[in-house]
C-alpha cells in the first residue's frame, strides 16, 4: 500500500472553488485516492482549515464527510508542533505535514506546490509526479484515463479559469503574466499613499482584442488570520491617460453571484477594496460594450 500525506492546500482549493476544481477534476482525483492501494492522510491543522472553509456553506457537512472518505486525519503531538516551529518555515502547516509524514514513515507527500517544503528527506510530489514515482501497477490503467482527462482539462483551453493564488505572492510565487506595477506601466502607483496600507501588489495587462487594453492591479494584505484585505484597480495602458469608455468591473463570489460592481465613463481608474478570508474564491469580470474578460482568484 502507498501511504501519502495530502497537503491541505489541495483540499482547501477543492472546497474553496468547487466550480473550478471539483467540477473539473475533483471526482477523478478522489477516485484515484480511493484506490485500495493508496492511503491518504491530512493533519488536524489542515482538517480544521478545511472545516472552517466550508463552515456556513450549503452542504458543508456533506463536503467534510466526502473528504473523510478519501483521507484520514493523523495525530499531531506537542513534540511535532515544537519541532515545526523550530524549522522556522514560512508555512508552518507545511512544516507540520512534513514532520508528520516523516514520523509516520509515509512514502511521500502530495502537494500543489512541492517548493513549499524546504526540506525533502521525505519525497514531495505533485499529483502527476506521484503517479509516475509511485505506480499502481495493473491498477494504474484503471485510473490513468481519469488522470488523462485531468491533464486535458488543465490545458490551454482551460487556462483562463485557473485561479491566481494571491496568498502565494508572499512566497514570491507569481502566475505567468503578473508583473510589478512599475514594469507593467513604467511607474509606481504608491497604493500605500492612497489607501493608507502597504499591500503586496502585482499587475497584468488585459486586452479586449479591439486595440483597447487595461491594466489590472491586485493588492493583498494579510490581517489577523484568516482575514485579508484585497485591492482591485483598473488603470489605463501606459500610453493613455484614461480608461476606455463604458467600462464595468464586477466582483463575483465562488457561486458566480454578483457581490460588487463599479461602472464608470471617462475615468482614469476604477478602485475597489474588500475583506475576504484566506481560502475564499472570487472572480472578476471586466466588461466593455460586447467584450468581457474574466480573472479568477483564491485569497
Amino acid at each position: 500500500m502507498i501511504l501519502v500525506m495530502v497537503d491541505a492546500d489541495i483540499l482547501v482549493e477543492a472546497v474553496s472553488a468547487p466550480k473550478v476544481f471539483v467540477r473539473r477534476y475533483g471526482d477523478e482525483l478522489w477516485e484515484w485516492m480511493k484506490s485500495p492501494r493508496i492511503a491518504g492522510y491530512v493533519t488536524p491543522l489542515g482538517y480544521d482549515r478545511i472545516q472552517k472553509t466550508v463552515a456556513g456553506k450549503p452542504n458543508g457537512d456533506r463536503i467534510v464527510g466526502y473528504i473523510r472518505q478519501v483521507v484520514e486525519v493523523c495525530s499531531v503531538n506537542t513534540a511535532i508542533l515544537e519541532a515545526a516551529r523550530a524549522l522556522n518555515w514560512l508555512d508552518f502547516e507545511a512544516a507540520v505535514e512534513y514532520l508528520c509524514a516523516r514520523e509516520m514513515g509515509l512514502d511521500g507527500i502530495v502537494a500543489l506546490n512541492p517548493g513549499t517544503f524546504a526540506l525533502q528527506e521525505t519525497p514531495v510530489y505533485t499529483i502527476v509526479e506521484l503517479l509516475v514515482q509511485m505506480p499502481l501497477g495493473e491498477e494504474l490503467d484503471r485510473y490513468r484515463s481519469d488522470f488523462d482527462r485531468l491533464l486535458e482539462l488543465c490545458g490551454e483551453h482551460c487556462q483562463p479559469y485557473l485561479p491566481v493564488h494571491l496568498s502565494r505572492w508572499f512566497k514570491d510565487e507569481f502566475n505567468e503574466g503578473w508583473q510589478t506595477v512599475e514594469s507593467l506601466l513604467g511607474r509606481e502607483l504608491a497604493i500605500s499613499n492612497r489607501w493608507h496600507s502597504p499591500p503586496l501588489q502585482r499587475g497584468k495587462m488585459l486586452d479586449f482584442g479591439t486595440g483597447d487594453r487595461v491594466a489590472l492591479v491586485m493588492g493583498i494584505q494579510h490581517l489577523r488570520a484568516p482575514e485579508a484585505n484585497v485591492w482591485v484597480e483598473l488603470l489605463p495602458d501606459r500610453d493613455r491617460n484614461s480608461l476606455p469608455d463604458n467600462i464595468q468591473l464586477d466582483v463575483l463570489d465562488e457561486e458566480f453571484n454578483l457581490v460588487m460592481q463599479a461602472e464608470y465613463q471617462n475615468t482614469s481608474h476604477i478602485r475597489l477594496k474588500f475583506t475576504a478570508d484566506r481560502g475564499d474564491y472570487f472572480s472578476l469580470k471586466i466588461r466593455r460594450e460586447d467584450s468581457c474578460l474574466s480573472e479568477h482568484f483564491l485569497v
